[in-house]
């Protein structure tokens, strides 16, 4: 494999320096279809409050503002890379107070209980430390009957070769359609419905309290 390719499948996983900030700017333009497709499977009203977890870029929270008119959004990342270029797309609605980026951990969340309608993880849910613990953390941090939307690019059912070099380079995760299904249901999640396009694949699922 090519030195620019293993560069870019590592600034995936953590966007660091000057080739983060490059991948960045091309998966905002690469998943923006992945993601208007995932998001066409819940119902955002206008005033939600919702979480993006691995932010990256910031586009999936510049469309998710446009959703939630009324909302409030969080976005998360543990890159620093991702943080500030997430910051930069969204500054605007950062200034007036709609929007609030952190750097921090799936793992260790730094919301209340009960804060979010909806959270999403769009493309990154593969790097998440510890899968199951992780989704039962985002799960406290959901309203009662807030969702929990997960999108792939990838699934291991579907053309598994493809995805090869990734996960041998990055120790990705990559769940099937059934798998993902059993991991929210592991997580306490209710109600869940997946969705497969090709290799794409999208999750939902609901805190039932």
């Amino acid at each position: 494999m090519k030195n620019n390719v293993k560069r870019t499948i590592i600034n995936a996983k953590k966007p660091t320096g000057f080739w983060g900030s490059r991948v960045l700017l091309s998966m905002n333009i690469h998943h923006d279809t992945l993601t208007d497709w995932g998001l066409g499977h819940v119902d955002i009203e206008p005033n939600y409050c919702i979480l993006d977890i691995g932010c990256g870029g910031g586009n999936a929270l510049s469309k998710m503002s446009k959703m939630a008119s009324e909302g409030k959004l969080c976005g998360i990342d543990y890159s620093e890379v991702s943080v500030k270029e997430s910051k930069k797309k969204n500054k605007d609605d950062i200034k007036s107070g709609k929007i609030e980026i952190t750097q921090g951990s799936v793992s260790s969340l730094p919301y209340d209980e009960n804060s979010f309608d909806l959270v999403t993880g769009i493309e990154t849910y593969y790097f998440w430390p510890n899968p199951i613990e992780d989704l039962k953390e985002v799960k406290r941090t959901l309203k009662p009957n807030g969702l929990i939307l997960l999108i792939f690019e990838a699934r291991s059912d579907e053309n598994p070769e493809i995805w090869k070099d990734y996960r041998d380079i990055v120790d990705m995760h990559i769940p099937s359609e059934a798998g993902i299904k059993e991991e929210l249901e592991k997580a306490g999640f209710s109600d869940i419905i997946t969705d497969t396009k090709g290799d794409w694949l999208c999750a939902v699922g609901k805190k039932i309290v």
